[in-house]
């Protein structure tokens, strides 16, 4: 389901390397759930690092969070919601305003397009790109 929204996000020529990012090759951004399909219960998480070493620098690419969140609304029967936030992400990194993973990542590649934003302003990019 997630790889065909990352797929219109990231399908530059590079798409297997953006689906290594994903999948915390490269930044560890990796997300996931429990599940108890029996009794409905579940636990949805980033399951990446702390990268204690950038505490504090509202710099670290809060993806994995943001994409646990969407399973639980998918989870939860809310899948308009999901989809919304899944545009305004593909939106963002489509038009490369990203945090410094992906900034690095996509310069790499040489776009030169990038904006690099913090942690904190990536929910604000998120909600400006959902309409």
């Amino acid at each position: 389901m997630f790889d065909a929204a990352v797929e219109k996000a990231c399908g530059r020529s590079r798409t297997i390397g953006w689906f290594e990012v994903l999948a915390g090759e490269k930044c560890n951004d990796v997300y996931g759930a429990n599940i108890n399909y029996l009794s409905g219960h579940a636990c949805f998480e980033a399951t990446h690092g702390t990268a204690p070493k950038y505490a504090g620098q509202d710099k670290v690419n809060p993806g994995s969070v943001i994409l646990s969140g969407v399973m639980m609304l998918e989870h939860m029967g809310w899948a308009e919601a999901a989809r919304m936030i899944e545009k305004g992400m593909a939106k963002a990194i489509n038009a490369g305003t990203v945090t410094y993973d992906f900034a690095r990542l996509m310069r790499e590649e040489s776009r030169t397009d990038v904006k690099e934003i913090k942690c904190s302003e990536y929910g604000t990019e998120i909600l400006k790109n959902m309409a």
